[in-house]
């Protein structure tokens, strides 16, 4: 009796330590983490939420009314550094997006430098906004990519002209 008191209790014990949602888990499956939430306003302050997406720290973030959208680019940590080489040229853009009519549309788009460069021209932030940050590298033609070329060039003509002399011989 004894033996099956103590086999049951095993038994009970293994049943009980498995994960029912995990078993019907397929191995495929996304397991999504939570999306990050952030705070940055003062207690009583009227606040507003701002959805991040793109290149920048994406997440939900919580911002007082007074903050425009240089304040909360930096907010946000700004828009990323990137390492740069010489021969690679790196634009960002920005995009705002509000709810209008029922779907979103973007409200204001411009280069990283651009919205920088003129805060009047960007909107006032709103609650419900969806701001994003898009980085684009590009690398430039430089002389290492025009000796390829010639080089990839020069080979084909060699064998194009070998080719030719093969066969007339």
């Amino acid at each position: 009796m004894r033996h099956l008191t103590f086999v049951c209790a095993l038994c009970a014990l293994a049943l009980s330590s498995t994960d029912p949602a995990s078993a019907q888990r397929n191995p495929t499956d996304v397991i999504s983490q939570g999306t990050s939430y952030y705070v940055f306003a003062e207690p009583g302050e009227a606040t507003m939420e701002i959805l991040v997406l793109g290149d920048a720290a994406a997440g939900v973030y919580v911002v007082g009314e007074n903050v425009n959208l240089s304040k909360f680019l930096a907010l946000i940590g700004g828009a990323g550094g990137e390492a740069v080489t010489a021969d690679t040229e790196v634009t960002k853009s920005v995009r705002l997006l509000r709810e209008q009519g029922g779907q979103r549309v973007v409200v204001y788009e411009a280069r990283l430098e651009e919205m920088l460069r003129d805060p009047s021209a960007y909107p006032a932030l709103r609650g419900g906004d969806v701001f994003t940050i898009e980085t684009e590298a590009r690398r430039r033609f430089n002389l290492r990519d025009t000796l390829q070329i010639v080089s990839t060039l020069g080979t084909l003509t060699l064998l194009t002209l070998r080719i030719i002399d093969a066969t007339n011989n």
